[in-house]
């Protein structure tokens, strides 16, 4: 009966573990940080970009992101709150700018630094069924 129980167990949190588990990657120059919150998109996502600055007094953020050959593909520019937080959401698309496949790159400045990271782009989105 335990080894059972224990097999139930074991089943459950396989099965849960997708459902757990946080794919969000961060980089920090120890005075920018930024947060995606995915590893990889699929075309169409919304990609979501999070950070926190030292300073919002020092201006904006500007948000670029490159595609594998170097093309911009998208660029943004947002302000902290009074927290130093600072959000924004990027829409991707299928075809156009994000046509290519691959590693792209999302670099965010501010007056304080710099921090960059990678990520997966490429694929459609997986239909939902109504």
């Amino acid at each position: 009966m335990k080894l059972r129980r224990l097999w139930l167990v074991a089943f459950a949190a396989l099965l849960l573990t997708p459902f757990m588990a946080v794919n969000e990657v961060s980089a920090d120059d120890g005075n920018l940080v930024i947060t995606l919150n995915k590893e990889s998109y699929a075309a169409g996502e919304t990609i979501t970009v999070t950070g926190h600055v030292l300073s919002a007094e020092a201006g904006p953020i500007t948000i670029v992101i490159l595609s594998p050959n170097g093309n911009m593909v998208s660029i943004a520019q947002v302000e902290a709150d009074s927290e130093n937080n600072f959000s924004e959401d990027i829409a991707t698309s299928i075809g156009g700018k994000w046509k290519a496949s691959g590693t792209y790159i999302i670099q965010a400045t501010h007056y304080y630094g710099t921090a960059q990271l990678e990520f997966e782009y490429g694929g459609l989105m997986p239909a939902e069924l109504g």
